[in-house]
């Protein structure tokens, strides 16, 4: 793989990380993270995992986006899914550098 996408991938991981804690409190107290930043972090994940390779995650968050552009109540099994995602891209066994 090109160290660039390397290093991309790398920092994409690290984002997730924060986007995993911010959605884990946002589940936790719905009223503690305002609509519009986690609907911004959605489309952004919706739009760039897959390209980066996590395709589980970009569907799960295009998902969510979805519900969000139609002004859908948002599903808890969306929200678990997204959070099951996020955590397998943020959180990977094993050596990151390989992935």
């Amino acid at each position: 793989m090109d160290d660039a996408l390397v290093e991309v991938r790398r920092q994409f991981r690290q984002r997730c990380s924060g986007d995993l804690r911010a959605l884990r409190s946002a589940m936790r107290e719905p009223r503690g993270i305002a609509a519009t930043s986690f609907q911004t972090m959605v489309h952004r994940i919706s739009g760039i995992a897959g390209t980066l390779g996590f395709p589980e995650l970009g569907a799960a968050a295009v998902e969510v986006d979805r519900d969000f552009s139609r002004d859908a109540e948002i599903s808890l099994a969306g929200l678990q899914r997204l959070e099951i995602a996020l955590a397998e891209v943020a959180e990977p066994p094993g050596d990151l550098s390989a992935r």
